[in-house]
C-alpha cells in the first residue's frame, strides 16, 4: 500500500468531543496528484470508475474525480482491513452510499464532498452520515436561492445577517453555512434535493441541531457545522431513530 494514502497523510478534523461512531477526513486533492501516475493506485479503481473518468472532458474535473475516488477507497480499505480494489459499493433502501463490512458486521456508511480541490469524507460506523463542503466566498444569487430552499426562519436569519454590522458573519457566510447544513441532512437521509428542502429546519448557526424528517417517520437527524483548515463552510449530519435521540443514545457533534 502506498504510504501516501495512510490515514496520517490526511488532515483529520478534530473537535472538542469527537462523536461516537464518526470519522472525518479532509484533504487538498492537489497534494495527492502523484496518485494519478502510480499504476498501483490507479488499479484501485473499478472499470466503471475508469470509464466515468475517461468520459470527463475537463482536466480538473477528471483529476479531482480520480484522486477523490482513490482516496475514498484507500481510507475505506484501511478502516475495513481489506484491499482497496476489492471494495464493492452499494446503495441503501433510501439511496445512501454504503459498503459491506466483515461478515456479521453492520455496513459502513460513508459520504464525501469536494469543492474546488478541497475534499471532505465522513465515515459512519453506527449511523447513516452526510457531509457537504463549500469553498465559495460569494453567492450573488443567495436571496433567490434562499427563497427556494430555506425555511421562513432561515430566511429571517439571512436577512438579519444582510443588515448586521460589518464585524458579524457576512450574508454569504450565513447562506453557505445554512446551505451545507441542509445538504448534509439531505445526503444523510438519502434522496437529496428530491425532497422539499424548505421542510427541513437546519438553522444557519454553527452548533448542533435536531432536525425532523417528515418523509422518514420515526427518524431524526443531528446536524452541525465543521471547522475547516481552509476558508470555507462544511457540515456533517447523522441519522437516528426518535427513540434513541430522546433517550440520549444518539450522539451530537460539538462544533
Amino acid at each position: 500500500m502506498s504510504p501516501i494514502w495512510s490515514p496520517l497523510a490526511f488532515r483529520a478534523l478534530r473537535h472538542r468531543e469527537p462523536p461516537r461512531g464518526i470519522e472525518l477526513y479532509f484533504a487538498n486533492l492537489a497534494a495527492f496528484s502523484s496518485l494519478l501516475s502510480s499504476p498501483a493506485d490507479r488499479e484501485l479503481l473499478s472499470r466503471a470508475e475508469c470509464d466515468r473518468a475517461d468520459s470527463m472532458t475537463a482536466a480538473q474535473v477528471r483529476h479531482d474525480f480520480v484522486v477523490s475516488r482513490i482516496l475514498l477507497r484507500s481510507v475505506l480499505a484501511s478502516r475495513l482491513g481489506v484491499a482497496g480494489g476489492a471494495l464493492s459499493f452499494m446503495l441503501s433502501e433510501h439511496g445512501r452510499p454504503l459498503i459491506s463490512s466483515a461478515a456479521g458486521q453492520p455496513p459502513l456508511h460513508f459520504n464525501q464532498s469536494h469543492s474546488h480541490g478541497a475534499w471532505l469524507l465522513g465515515l459512519g460506523f453506527e449511523a447513516a452520515i452526510g457531509v457537504d463542503l463549500e469553498t465559495r466566498r460569494t453567492v450573488p444569487n443567495a436571496r433567490r436561492l434562499a427563497e427556494r430552499v430555506f425555511t421562513d426562519a432561515e430566511r429571517a436569519e439571512l436577512t438579519a445577517a444582510q443588515c448586521a454590522a460589518a464585524e458579524a458573519d457576512s450574508a454569504d457566510v450565513v447562506f453557505l453555512r445554512g446551505w451545507t447544513r441542509k445538504e448534509a441532512v439531505l445526503k444523510a437521509a438519502g434522496p437529496g434535493f428530491t425532497w422539499n428542502a424548505r421542510e427541513l429546519q437546519v438553522g444557519t448557526g454553527r452548533g448542533s441541531q435536531r432536525v425532523s424528517l417528515p418523509k422518514l417517520p420515526g427518524q431524526v437527524a443531528s446536524v452541525s457545522s465543521l471547522d475547516l483548515p481552509i476558508e470555507g463552510q462544511a457540515a456533517v449530519a447523522t441519522l437516528s431513530s426518535e427513540t434513541d435521540f430522546a433517550s440520549g443514545e444518539f450522539f451530537v457533534l460539538e462544533a
